[in-house]
């Protein structure tokens, strides 16, 4: 990896002569531009390191692009054999060139350096050729730019010799009016934290690492979004924004924010028999046709209940939760999943019997467990249906239900499902029979 460091550049043949040109310049009116400009060159030639214009472009970024074009194409291996590009910069308003950039070819590639005039590496700078007459050097703004007064003085150079219409030494020094004042936008910086797992997006902001520094034109109004990993959750803004929705800051002054991002977990929930549980968050109700899957910030506490009640037998829960009380309330520290386990309640069914004197009787039921008298009552669940069947003893007569789910005939057929009446009860009526009674 090229650094800085591993670029050693002996002071430049022709600095001498390349400040005795920057002076003079100095004597040409200059004009000061904020933004981007190109100047063009007063004259032409036939060499390929002729200068054919000079401009530089800012995006209120870390660097300035500054390019110079030629009036024809040219190689990168012509800055060889003293054949020198370079710009220079006044960056104290003192009207002396106290940085240079140079461009050099070194590996079979272009490179650039910033060096003081003493030819002391201070930093690297992009070198990039958009096209075969154009070379563009990103030179650190805090290299060239005096950042109290938000401006820098330049031009650019080229030295070549043994080149068609050239045979000794040349030197092409432009812009020919005078130097470019460059009037730079100030520029705040926006740090952006990530605590969690997750990344934040804007304008030149790509950030998932813990902490980025980005500088922005002051004034600039920036749109920043929080986007979680896969399993986490964005829950809210630091700094200089708050709250959960897009961060919109100004950069009137440097901004930090920090953008929250927690894990997720999962909660499963299912009912093994019939009735509902309601989930609290976000009050869901759960049933075994429609078991729920819910999502939570780590360390949500989230409520459980069971629905019990006069249809329902609530037996315990399985999983996360343990126990009969039909309320569980358990913290997402981990993927969970619960069950309830429920069954209908039987309903009750009981016979009275409402005998006559001297008449008497039987009930009994089909599935079995009544057989009254004797046994009255019994228990029955699962949508039963159950038939009870009346007998008059010799001598008596069945003369009827006295309820509501019977006829009058000696088989009554009963639906046990749970209903809002809970229990049934039957009182059937045997009485004297007629001719019994005249005896």
């Amino acid at each position: 990896m090229m650094s800085a460091k591993n670029i050693r550049v002996s002071p430049w043949k022709g600095a001498a002569g390349f400040l005795v040109v920057f002076a003079a310049a100095l004597l040409l009116p200059g004009v000061a531009h904020a933004g981007n400009v190109t100047q063009r060159d007063g004259h032409d030639s036939r060499s390929a390191l002729d200068i054919a214009s000079v401009g530089h472009s800012f995006n209120g970024g870390a660097a300035v692009v500054h390019t110079l074009r030629t009036y024809k194409p040219f190689s990168g291996r012509l800055l060889k054999n003293g054949n020198t590009v370079a710009f220079a910069f006044d960056s104290n308003g003192d009207y002396k060139p106290d940085r240079l950039a140079v461009v050099l070819w070194i590996d079979g590639k272009l490179r650039g350096a910033v060096m003081s005039p003493q030819g002391k590496v201070l930093a690297l700078a992009a070198v990039a050729r958009p096209n075969s007459r154009t070379i563009a050097v990103g030179i650190p703004v805090d290299l060239v730019a005096n950042r109290a007064q938000a401006n820098y003085r330049w031009l650019a150079m080229t030295l070549y010799k043994n080149k068609k219409g050239c045979p000794k030494t040349c030197t092409d020094v432009a812009p020919n009016r005078g130097l470019i004042v460059n009037q730079l936008w100030r520029l705040e910086t926006l740090s952006v934290s990530i605590a969690g797992s997750g990344r934040v997006r804007g304008p030149n902001v790509e950030c998932a690492i813990a902490t980025c520094n980005v500088r922005y034109r002051r004034g600039t109004r920036i749109n920043l979004n929080a986007v979680p990993e896969d399993g986490w959750v964005f829950t809210g803004w630091n700094g200089a924004c708050t709250g959960t929705a897009e961060c919109v800051v100004t950069m009137d002054s440097a901004k930090s924010v920090t953008a929250n991002f927690r894990p997720m977990y999962s909660l499963s929930v299912s009912v093994a028999g019939p009735g509902l549980v309601t989930v609290s968050p976000p009050n869901a109700n759960c049933s075994t046709a429609f078991p729920c899957m819910q999502r939570y910030v780590v360390g949500t506490t989230v409520t459980l209940t069971a629905a019990t009640g006069t249809q329902f037998i609530f037996d315990g829960w399985s999983g996360a939760c343990t126990g009969t009380n039909p309320v569980c309330t358990i913290t997402m520290d981990g993927n969970k999943s619960v069950i309830a386990n429920t069954r209908i309640r039987p309903s009750a069914l009981s016979v009275e019997l409402n005998v006559a004197p001297n008449a008497s009787g039987r009930v009994t039921s089909v599935p079995a467990g009544i057989d009254c008298p004797g046994d009255c009552s019994e228990p029955y669940s699962t949508e039963t249906n159950v038939t009870l069947t009346a007998t008059a003893d010799p001598g008596s007569v069945f003369t009827g239900w006295n309820s509501m789910w019977c006829p009058n005939t000696p088989a009554c057929v009963l639906n046990m499902w749970p209903t809002q009446e809970g229990n049934k009860s039957v009182a059937p009526s045997f009485a004297v029979a007629a001719n019994a009674a005249t005896r």
